[in-house]
């Protein structure tokens, strides 16, 4: 019999391609990459890139880096600020001190190690600043988050909270790409989490709801921003580019750089890193993927429905 998935022919080769020609880039520091392009509506996988190339990355190109464990950086951060919202103890608009911090052993600090004092809970989000990202995890306790992650389908979260503590918004756990992929697509949904589908003609599966529409509406406005690449070009706008969100993520220790973009069509997830774990400084989310994953959701079909929620 035929066993027919939902990739897309063409696109998959594209975002294949694609994918092959950003390492370039980088030389040797940066050897491998994996990618997924995902239809919101009903989370099928439209594109899939498990590796550089099957045959020429170094530590195995037939390794599936979608569904290897890597620490995700600050990409968690997204889903602390709705739960929070969702439980009432963080406001949109609220004001957050983004300053030092002392839990005794820990102490965190910010990526670029500067601190910007008073700032909205929308810019903390935006910036991805960690101190003001701890803040409202303590609001709501390391097991809150925990329960809400494992509940979009993070599978590899699996130690007790307490294990993690409040470090696990800044991302100290692995994930895999495949898995934060859908969990971004339940944000893109509004709330509505369904695994992802590959096989064409299977059933939908079940759905769940593990946040409100309204929290979700009110993350969409906290986490749009052009892309980088479109912003003070300073030229006319003829044809304005699709409204999107985005969210980056750098594990401690420049070993991996994430990027995740959606809105109401799609989702682009993307992960960039060497599969021996070596770290470079070129590992950075905002600079070395966040232009794949434009690059990528930019070559996406254009559909007829509303690419915002209303």
């Amino acid at each position: 019999g035929r066993f027919r998935t939902t990739l897309d022919r063409r696109l998959q080769a594209a975002v294949e391609d694609r994918v092959r020609e950003h390492l370039t880039t980088f030389g040797r520091e940066i050897t491998n990459a994996a990618a997924v392009a995902i239809d919101v509506v009903d989370a099928s996988v439209l594109a899939h890139v498990g590796s550089a190339a099957f045959y020429d990355t170094p530590g195995g190109g037939q390794v599936d880096a979608t569904r290897a464990p890597r620490s995700p950086g600050s990409a968690l951060k997204p889903f602390t600020y709705a739960l929070a919202m969702e439980r009432n103890r963080l406001y949109p608009s609220e004001m957050l001190l983004d300053g030092p911090i002392d839990y005794g052993l820990y102490d965190p600090e910010n990526f670029d190690r500067q601190f910007r004092g008073v700032v909205s809970a929308d810019r903390a989000l935006r910036e991805s600043l960690n101190v003001p990202a701890i803040v409202v995890l303590e609001r709501i306790g390391p097991a809150a988050i925990h329960d809400l992650l494992y509940r979009v389908g993070l599978s590899t979260i699996d130690q007790p909270a307490s294990h993690y503590g409040l470090g696990l918004t800044l991302g100290n756990c692995e994930v895999r790409l495949e898995e934060l992929a859908a969990a971004y697509c339940m944000l893109a949904s509004l709330g509505e989490y369904r695994e992802l589908k590959f096989v064409a003609d299977s059933i939908r599966g079940e759905s769940k709801f593990c946040l409100s529409r309204g929290v979700c509406l009110a993350l969409y406005e906290m986490m749009e921003q052009p892309l980088p690449d479109e912003r003070g070009s300073g030229l006319p706008v003829v044809n304005a580019p699709t409204r999107v969100c985005w969210k980056t993520g750098t594990s401690t220790g420049y070993h991996d750089a994430w990027a995740f973009v959606f809105n109401r069509h799609y989702v682009v997830g993307v992960w960039l890193g060497n599969n021996d774990n070596r770290p470079s400084e070129k590992l950075v989310g905002i600079e070395a993927a966040v232009p794949l994953a434009a690059t990528i959701f930019r070559s996406l079909p254009a559909k007829n429905s509303p690419d915002w929620p209303s």
